[in-house]
């Protein structure tokens, strides 16, 4: 008795969640986000752009390498596409300066060997928001699991670099694109 009264919370809990209710996209830049509705869950759309882009201390690696390696599979920046990934595109907003997708966050390193510098992460909603879509109708769905692959974005980035390392042209272009983000100042001096 106790278990069927558990699980027809969970349940109950499921639908609510699913409800048919939505709130608008939350970054300024909408109109590329026309199409998607979200679950109502009660969230601002500060609070929803914050969970989506919140730098909660990963940091794997500075943004200028991510935003200036070309993906060695196709030959086009790395960023570009990371649908292919299973990440959800997002739009540029206060907490999104780059327009990352969704899961993707950008901060300044608190690391004492290079505080500023502006590194890039995982946070929580890139395991924790999920897209479906139904008759051309996109649902972002807070808290649900992803389709992120990270193995594959692994494997890609590794590859990527791999190439770029084993290249003179390729290196050095991307030095020449980090040299030239750094000195516009997007990476303070310690």
């Amino acid at each position: 008795m106790h278990q069927n009264l558990l699980w027809f919370l969970a349940g109950s809990l499921m639908l609510v969640g699913c409800s048919s209710k939505t709130s608008s996209p939350t970054s300024p830049d909408s109109g590329s986000r026309a199409a998607v509705s979200w679950s109502d869950n009660g969230w601002t759309a500060a609070e929803r752009d914050e969970y989506h882009h919140l730098a909660e201390g990963s940091e794997l690696m500075p943004y200028d390498l991510l935003a200036n390696l070309v993906s060695a599979k196709t030959g086009k920046p790395f960023l570009e596409n990371m649908e292919r990934f299973g990440f959800i595109p997002d739009g540029v907003s206060s907490w999104n300066p780059h327009g990352l997708p969704i899961g993707l966050s950008a901060g300044r390193s608190r690391n004492g060997s290079h505080i500023g510098l502006e590194e890039v992460g995982f946070n929580c909603a890139g395991c924790h928001v999920s897209q479906l879509t139904y008759q051309g109708k996109k649902l972002l769905i807070d808290g649900a699991p992803s389709h992120v692959d990270l193995q594959a974005y692994q494997v890609e980035f590794k590859e990527s670099f791999e190439a770029t390392m084993h290249d003179p042209i390729k290196l050095a272009a991307l030095v020449v694109a980090i040299n030239r983000a750094l000195l516009a100042g997007e990476t303070p001096t310690t």
